[in-house]
């Protein structure tokens, strides 16, 4: 961008030729890809029970679709037609699992803690899956399962039942 001025006799400076160049700066191409790298957090995103755990595992354990690979705990509209959200859980096969959505371990280790993401990620076994809507919904949530009615709830970080509508 280039200005040339001058001065006028009544003592105003005046703008002339104003021009403007453009260069354009080298465009490189890398014949490579860069690689993604993905993210293994630390810590599921949600806590499991003992209970739920055991409950989870039994229910892909009897149901008949080879294709199921775990459970799916989504976040979406009420089926009833009625304005509001809620949690529903779902067999999970593998054409329903994208890169978005995070693998919860239903296995333990020999102390009774859960098996964390990274080293459950690749291990094949059936897992608990949340949904990418479901996520930050349930982030830091515990799952538990009441044995006799089949009843499961989510409880927030604070240790209250969570509702979807909140």
């Amino acid at each position: 961008l280039h200005y040339s001025h001058t001065l006028c006799d009544q003592g105003m400076i005046t703008r002339q030729n104003l021009e403007i160049k453009t260069v354009p700066k080298p465009f490189l191409f890398s014949t490579e890809r860069k690689k993604k790298t993905s993210f293994v957090p630390l810590k599921a995103p949600v806590i499991m029970t003992e209970d739920t755990r055991i409950f989870f595992r039994k229910l892909l354990e009897n149901q008949n679709d080879s294709d199921v690979v775990g459970i799916m705990l989504k976040y979406n509209q009420s089926s009833s037609g009625e304005p509001r959200m809620v949690f529903s859980f779902d067999f999970a096969k593998k054409s329903d699992i994208g890169p978005k959505e995070e693998p919860v371990s239903l296995e333990v280790l020999e102390d009774g803690s859960p098996k964390s993401p990274k080293d459950s990620v690749n291990d094949g076994l059936p897992k608990l899956y949340v949904h990418h809507n479901a996520f930050m919904k349930v982030l830091g949530g515990k799952l538990e399962v009441d044995l006799d009615s089949f009843k499961l709830t989510i409880y927030d970080r604070e240790g209250n039942v969570m509702d979807p509508n909140a």
